[in-house]
Formats: C-alpha cells, structure tokens, sequence
C-alpha cells in the first residue's frame, strides 16, 4: 500500500479503492499502511490544487480517527492524513473540523497533535 500511496497519480478511483480496503482490512499494521498512501495521495493532490480529491482522501479516513486502541498507528495515520490533505492552510470541510476538535484531548498525543495542527492552520485555534 505505501508504494501505492508513492506511486498512485491523485484519482477518485484509486482513492475509492483504497478506501474500500481500509473498510474491509482489519489488521492494524496493513490499515497504518492503506491510510499512509492516502495521505501521500492526498498531499499530492493538494500539491495539484485538487480540493475534491483531497476531500475524497479526507472521506476514506475519517471513520478511522476515532479508534479504541490508545496510540495506534490506525487513527495517528488516519489524523495525518487529514493533515496532508488539509495542507497549510487547514483547508477541510466543516464536518472534518469538528471531528478533529473532538479528538484534540485523544489519550494518544500523536493523534491529537495531528488534529490540533489542522485546527490551527484552518483557524479554529
């Protein structure tokens, strides 16, 4: 998957696949690794300027934020992600924002810093 994420042009149906694996994978280190090349997917496509892309990647990986498992490398990734795909300037849809400020205070600090870090730069902190 992480080579997929390096290689894989920005495309709704490249990004729909992936998101459908994550949905039907349920080992922790393969969903780390699906949601890494999401992100990689994503940071490209900001990079294009490609919102509706970056909103996609945003859509796959948001169910994966919140996650049972305290400092999992499911909703780190899943954070980071959102963080790429948001870009420097935090560009996320409102419902993505609110989703984040529920899990700033997340017992894994990672997580929380991923999302207190798309927070500031959209300015909501």
């Amino acid at each position: 998957a992480f080579v997929l994420g390096e290689c894989a042009r920005p495309e709704p149906q490249t990004i729909r696949a992936l998101g459908e694996a994550l949905r039907e994978e349920f080992c922790t280190e393969a969903l780390g690794e699906m949601l890494e090349a999401l992100g990689l997917i994503a940071a490209r496509a900001r990079a294009m300027d490609q919102e509706e892309l970056c909103h996609l990647c945003m859509q796959q990986v948001l169910p994966f934020l919140d996650t049972p498992i305290p400092k999992c490398q499911v909703g780190e990734g899943a954070a980071y992600a959102i963080l790429l795909a948001a870009g420097p300037r935090g560009q996320a849809p409102p419902h993505v924002l609110a989703h984040l400020a529920q899990v700033v205070d997340s017992p894994d600090h990672i997580l929380g810093s991923f999302a207190l870090e798309v927070l500031r730069r959209a300015g909501h902190v």
